[in-house]
């Protein structure tokens, strides 16, 4: 195709120029050499000028891949599909770091309210203080003191329990098999608040009478005098909790001088039912 437009140039040229160089036949000889010579001249750059152009023989040509070529609408088309699928890769990756930062955001508020629930929240304990024995009724009862070492009141708080003298192994299993549900409503049936130090004094009743062999055994050390029992509450938060407590006494006394007499008594923590949420 670059040679038909090259002869189509020079013949265009020659006409022009055959038409407007034909001279009179006059002295003139000499400068229409020379011009014709020009013209020639002029011809030749020309001609050489259309040869350097360089015409596409492909309107479209082929883009391989990875190729960069700026003559090429294909390529062109795909550098914009390339620049497209970027775009949204990143736009995903960017979605996917804010659902992330999202996420450990979250877990971060919910692990300081967590903690901050924790350390404000109440937490009841209890202490043994006191025991009285009938001698006549053989009906035993325990002061206790119900302490809330939390930074906010315990709401609604009630408690039970009971005094038994038996074996060791036998008093820890009859505990695990007892529901917290079967002790409700064997001590405190109202409910009080227990506010951060101010304790509240509680008082646990033996559900049976003790027997003098209870107690005879007791004081040759062949049982053992345990207190023990729950303390239900709500917390600041509206989470119900509960608190459960075992206390062992070095010695079994004899029983009370007298039936509002107090027993001296001292306690240890059974190392079983003393536990809480």
């Amino acid at each position: 195709m670059s040679k038909r437009y090259r002869l189509f140039f020079i013949a265009v040229a020659g006409l022009i120029l055959s038409g407007a160089s034909a001279p009179p036949e006059s002295d003139q000889n000499a400068e229409n050499s020379q011009t014709e010579n020009e013209i020639s001249e002029a011809l030749g750059r020309i001609e050489r000028a259309i040869s350097n152009i360089e015409i596409p023989t492909d309107e479209n040509p082929a883009c391989d891949p990875g190729e960069d070529n700026r003559n090429s609408d294909l390529c062109a088309q795909w550098k914009a599909a390339d620049s497209a699928r970027e775009a949204a890769s990143y736009a995903w990756a960017g979605l996917l770091v804010g659902i992330v930062g999202t996420a450990m955001l979250i877990w971060t508020f919910l692990e300081q309210r967590r903690t901050s629930r924790a350390q404000l929240r109440a937490y009841i304990a209890v202490d043994a203080v006191t025991l009285y024995l009938n001698p006549e009724t053989g009906e035993a009862v325990a002061d206790l003191q119900i302490n809330n070492t939390g930074q906010t009141p315990a709401f609604h708080t009630v408690w039970a329990g009971n005094i038994r003298i038996a074996d060791d192994g036998q008093i820890e299993r009859d505990l695990a098999v007892t529901s917290r549900e079967q002790a409700q409503g064997i001590g405190r049936p109202t409910e009080t608040a227990v506010s951060n130090g101010r304790p509240a004094n509680a008082t646990i009743y033996s559900n049976e009478p003790l027997t003098q062999e209870q107690i005879d055994a007791g004081v040759r050390g062949e049982k053992a005098l345990y207190v023990f029992g729950y303390v239900w509450y709500e917390d600041a938060f509206g989470k119900k909790r509960v608190t459960e407590f075992c206390f062992r006494a070095y010695e079994v006394p004899p029983s009370s001088p007298k039936v509002n007499d107090p027993v001296e008594m001292r306690w240890y923590m059974a190392p079983f039912h003393n536990n809480a949420t």
